[in-house]
């Protein structure tokens, strides 16, 4: 399974970054081609055909999402040296200096909200420096109005992009952890697992996990009934993060958690004995009613050579071992499992 879905960020950004670039790319190549033809300004075109080259390029890379983050830098700051000279050596009456209010947008949904206020603003200040000197033979009041609605119109759209910045990151930071949390227990799920799993190998350091099981919850449930179950759940959670911490703690579902532990078996095995005496010997009490609660518990080292199915399944086989062996026990090693 991919879980790039998760990096919503990263994903809009390089999908901003490519409609940007193919957008503005063939417009600066036609506005070269104006620019030989017509005007003679051939400086400028020349800057223009670079900067549609420059485009194309990282309009290929933010495809595949390959583009290095120099190159996403470097890309920006060439369009605001253009923008800057375009103000700059172009009439005032062209209005040209209207490009300039693509800038907050354009650094905030690429740079994010802290790196796109500080550029913003910086920019800001660039420009409007390059504004007021541009034309330093016209009396000041000519320039003054044009400089105080320049500013306040980009300080406008520069508020407007830090506002929906700070939301989308809130909100894509709240669905973020939705997806990957248990609702009732708070612990993290299934599909965090997996893509915990996967993040955890990339980096090629020793790790194992230990599975276990609430012995007899169904009696629980039975006997006290599904609220009951559900209070029994989140405390064993609770006992579990206690020891092995909340980021190592995972539902897979029913009353089966899961522990990712980075030590090997006999780590592991420590690990899993904590838990194991932690929950017997803590008080369950709900509803009035005290309720002895055990676990079961199987352990399995993970090896270059083998998928996380094959852990798991391992692991799972141990788990089993431990029920048929009376439950209430740990199980780290493979061995022929009593008859029934």
């Amino acid at each position: 399974m991919r879980f790039d879905a998760f990096d919503g960020t990263q994903t809009l950004r390089a999908r901003v970054l490519g409609g940007m670039c193919i957008a503005l790319g063939v417009l600066a190549a036609l506005m070269a081609v104006a620019n030989i033809l017509w005007s003679q300004s051939y400086l400028f075109a020349l800057i223009e055909g670079i900067f549609a080259v420059l485009s194309y390029f990282l309009y290929v890379k933010s495809k595949r999402q390959t583009y290095t983050l120099r190159e996403k830098n470097c890309y920006l700051l060439f369009l605001f040296v253009l923008v800057s000279y375009a103000i700059y050596a172009k009439p005032l009456l062209m209005g040209v200096y209207m490009w300039a209010f693509l800038l907050p947008i354009v650094f905030y949904l690429l740079l994010g909200k802290k790196q796109g206020f500080v550029v913003s603003l910086a920019s800001l200040a660039v420009l409007t420096a390059i504004l007021f000197f541009k034309q330093p033979v016209d009396p000041p009041f000519q320039i003054i109005p044009v400089l105080i609605n320049f500013s306040f119109c980009y300080i406008s759209i520069l508020g407007v992009s830090h506002v929906y910045e700070s939301n989308r990151d809130r909100i894509e930071q709240a669905l973020h952890v939705l997806a990957l949390t248990d609702a009732l227990t708070g612990a993290k799920n299934r599909l965090a697992f997996k893509k915990d799993i996967q993040a955890k190998r990339r980096q090629k350091k020793v790790l194992s996990i230990v599975v276990l099981d609430i012995d007899h919850f169904k009696r629980i449930n039975d006997t006290y009934g599904h609220e009951a179950g559900d209070d029994v759940l989140k405390k064993v959670t609770r006992c579990i993060a206690g020891i092995a911490g909340e980021d190592a703690v995972y539902r897979q579902g029913g009353e089966e958690f899961c522990v990712l532990v980075a030590k090997g078996l006999s780590g592991a095995e420590q690990l899993a004995e904590s838990i194991r005496a932690g929950i017997e010997t803590t008080e369950f009490v709900t509803q009035g009613y005290p309720i002895g609660v055990t676990v079961s518990l199987g352990i399995a080292q993970f090896t270059p050579e083998q998928s996380e199915d094959d852990v798991l399944r391992i692991a799972d086989e141990r788990l089993y071992a431990a029920k048929l062996q009376g439950r209430n026990r740990v199980v780290s090693s493979s061995g022929p499992l009593p008859s029934c």
